[in-house]
């Protein structure tokens, strides 16, 4: 995934943001530790920064931690307040173990799929727009 020319920035502690063209929420983990705070932390910049609204959201997590079974389960339940659907790219093994943890995650209300592909991603998103 590469950042347009030209946008937007919002750099959170967990990710960088930005929005695409089509009005997804994109972003790329930072090699960080996820603490159960930092991801509460975390969930509230996502609200400042859609205006509270759900989005479609498209986040390469190559460089994520893995995150412990407290902080998993609060993005549980807060997912479903934030998006419509959840699309994750990487391109590495700890990458990998990440998609794995997202598409582990009990949260049946937002559509989650995993891609290798930007361009598939964006497809697949579009259809939750």
């Amino acid at each position: 995934m590469k950042i347009p020319d030209n946008t937007q920035l919002y750099e959170g502690e967990l990710y960088t943001f930005w929005f695409d063209t089509n009005g997804f929420l994109c972003a790329f983990a930072k090699n960080v530790d996820r603490s159960l705070d930092k991801q509460k932390k975390h969930f509230e910049f996502v609200r400042q920064i859609t205006d509270n609204k759900k989005v479609c959201f498209m986040a390469d997590t190559t460089n994520s931690k893995i995150i412990n079974t407290e902080t998993r389960e609060h993005s549980e339940r807060e997912m479903p307040n934030l998006f419509k659907a959840i699309a994750i790219l990487s391109d590495t093994a700890l990458g990998k173990v990440n998609t794995v943890v997202f598409q582990n995650l009990n949260i049946q209300s937002v559509p989650l799929k995993t891609f290798s592909g930007e361009m598939e991603a964006k497809e697949w998103l579009k259809l939750y727009l």
